[in-house]
């Protein structure tokens, strides 16, 4: 209106600390064994191998559950935590299981001032390598009080979890794993229903870079379900990133196996 002023509007923003923390691991291999192939570099990848995925687990671990041992940062599930008693408890759907294992599926709608993963400035991201030996060898114990040459690597992630926005995510959880499984009176109707739920949280749709992460009995019984359109047609097959992968309403679905399938009942 002409002739008054515009009165001050307060925002809802806090300020608000997120961690980063490191996850590291050592692989060591016996300089002798690995230049008996003629090529050293392969077999201390090859050592290396299952380390660097242990380390992968863990972050995607702490992504969803956070860590209880002090030296982690919080999960998913420290801010979707509740049905009743919080802001975010808005974006916790239940799928009505009531006793026994349960587990969740989490829609992230991630970027900058959404949900996203950080890492500390000056440090790369993803997995970082590092040589003990510096292009040569390392004296390792062998633990009986001798040592021995050894290729030592050392791989590090630091990372951590950035919730700016949670009403960016939505848990669903409570989904029974025996109903589903024996898919009890049309359970996975239900559970479909509380993820179109989900999907219609976000306040302005998934965007073009959110996800479903769900463990990997969920995954199969959703990519059964879009084989079947008939009966579910919010599921669908599309390429992703090179692959064929399970769709919800447009909206790529991943495999974590890091998701619990023994989670206690969210109230």
């Amino acid at each position: 209106m002409y002739g008054q002023g515009t009165p001050a509007s307060k925002g809802t923003s806090a300020e608000v600390k997120f961690i980063t923390r490191q996850a590291a691991t050592r692989s060591v291999i016996d300089r002798d064994l690995a230049n008996l192939g003629g090529n050293p570099g392969q077999a201390r990848m090859a050592k290396a191998e299952s380390y660097m995925e242990a380390i992968k687990q863990k972050v995607q671990e702490r992504i969803i559950y956070g860590a209880s041992d002090g030296i982690g940062f919080p999960g998913l599930t420290h801010y979707y935590a509740s049905l009743t008693g919080a802001n975010s408890s808005e974006n916790v759907i239940t799928a009505g299981g009531s006793s026994g294992s349960q587990t969740s599926a989490f829609l992230v709608n991630s970027g900058d001032g959404k949900i996203f993963g950080e890492y500390p400035k000056s440090t790369p991201a993803g997995i970082d390598h590092l040589d003990l030996g510096n292009g040569g060898f390392i004296m390792e114990s062998d633990g009986a009080g001798g040592t021995y040459p050894a290729f030592a690597d050392e791989w590090r992630f630091n990372c951590g979890l950035a919730v700016e926005d949670w009403r960016e995510g939505v848990r669903v959880c409570n989904i029974d794993v025996s109903d589903l499984n024996d898919n009890t009176a049309g359970y996975t109707e239900k559970v479909l229903r509380a993820m179109t739920k989900a999907h219609y949280r976000l306040p302005n749709g998934p965007g073009p870079s959110a996800f479903w992460q769900v463990p990997r009995f969920l995954a199969e019984h959703l990519h059964n379900g879009a084989v079947d359109r008939t009966k579910n047609g919010n599921l669908s097959i599309r390429e992703f990133g090179g692959e064929h992968v399970t769709h919800f309403i447009g909206v790529p679905v991943r495999i974590n196996d890091s998701i619990l399938v023994t989670e206690s009942v969210v109230s």
